[in-house]
């Protein structure tokens, strides 16, 4: 293709069919007309509105988790059932429990549930009231924890004591 410049710096182009330069008499700027617009716009909409729904299903799609109650409290009078004691959850992960310091009243019977986190397989050992569980990565267990005596007992992993996994059940009368 030769390109020339020829009558007063204007820039001729071989002349391709149905393409006309701006400069020409009569010559308009490429018209992506309004149904490109609106075709346009619907489909960003369209987009928009499909990663709304996504966000949204996501989040749980505005459903609210009910609310779970325990018994009634004991009100303190004669020949009441006292209230139950209130659950306790341990996290083992690596390589801490958390919370640090778990708390109980004597005489009680509080429901654990316990799960392993991590990489790694823990344990949750309290010598003192002859608790030893295993738990595998991503297990959870539930039991019973009855505080018979008032006190304070190293709560541990048998795994990983050495790196400081290790908290405290404080059990008062």
């Amino acid at each position: 293709m030769r390109v020339s410049r020829r009558g007063g710096g204007r820039l001729n182009t071989p002349h391709v069919s149905g393409v006309s330069r701006l400069s020409e008499p009569g010559a308009r700027p490429l018209d992506l007309g309004g149904s490109f617009m609106r075709g346009m716009l619907a489909t960003i909409g369209a987009v928009a509105a499909a990663a709304g729904v996504f966000v949204w299903g996501a989040c749980g799609g505005g459903e609210e988790t009910p609310e779970i109650q325990g018994p009634p409290a004991a009100s303190g009078t004669v020949g009441s059932t006292p209230a139950a004691p209130e659950s306790q959850l341990i996290e083992l992960d690596d390589f801490y429990i958390e919370p640090k310091e778990i708390t109980g009243t004597a005489g009680e019977t509080p429901a654990v549930t316990a799960f392993g986190e991590g990489q790694q397989t823990h344990t949750l050992t309290i010598d003192a009231l002859g608790v030893d569980r295993e738990f595998p990565p991503s297990d959870a267990q539930g039991f019973s924890l009855p505080l018979k005596e008032a006190g304070e007992f190293k709560v541990y992993c048998r795994f990983h004591r050495d790196k400081g996994m290790t908290a405290t059940l404080k059990v008062s009368e």
